[in-house]
């Protein structure tokens, strides 16, 4: 969808931080997640760059991808109130689709039961 924006956050981004041990030391809401936003059409073609893949992507409005659950035009997060607390933040979310894609092409083992 073209016209919704959003925040891609990879989990990997958010649990390989060695700084979340301090979060129990500091109660509170805060948002957590990658910088930047895009909508659902740019995060796509960002698949496609990054994957030289040959598809195209067609933008589409909203209203034209009906779901059950309501979503808002825009479900950006703001996350200087994490960023003022412990004084980091994570890198945009570019970085982190670009990690899981390379993360997706490296062979995995298996063990052997």
């Amino acid at each position: 969808m073209m016209d919704r924006d959003t925040i891609k956050s990879f989990t990997s981004r958010v649990m390989d931080n060695d700084r979340m041990r301090s979060f129990a030391e500091r109660a509170g809401l805060y948002h957590f997640t990658s910088t930047g936003s895009t909508t659902w059409h740019g995060f796509a073609c960002a698949i496609v760059a990054e994957t030289a893949q040959i598809p195209v992507v067609t933008p589409i409005p909203t209203s034209e991808y009906p779901t059950p659950a309501r979503r808002p035009a825009y479900g950006v997060l703001a996350t200087d109130k994490f960023e003022r607390t412990f004084g980091f933040g994570l890198p945009a979310w570019q970085d982190g689709l670009a990690a899981c894609l390379r993360a997706a092409q490296t062979p995995r083992r298996h063990s052997e039961p």
